[in-house]
């Protein structure tokens, strides 16, 4: 392919130091409601994610929580 002038490389963050291992984790559909028998995580079995969340300890992160539509 030819050159087009284009990149992929985004800017630096303003925020965001260099050299830091950055993590951004979507996911869609995964809901933390009230737990009741009506919440479909609540009542399944998440072997996975209760064992993610039983191991990290998210106040090492920020964890910003959206239910806005895109």
């Amino acid at each position: 392919m030819g050159s087009t002038g284009f990149s992929w490389k985004l800017a630096d963050h303003p925020k965001l130091p260099k050299g830091k291992l950055v993590a951004m984790i979507v996911l869609d559909g995964w809901g933390e409601a009230s737990p009741d028998k009506y919440n479909c995580i609540h009542v399944s079995e998440t072997p996975t994610m209760d064992s993610l969340k039983n191991l990290i300890d998210l106040s090492l992160f920020d964890v910003y929580i959206s239910n806005e539509l895109c």
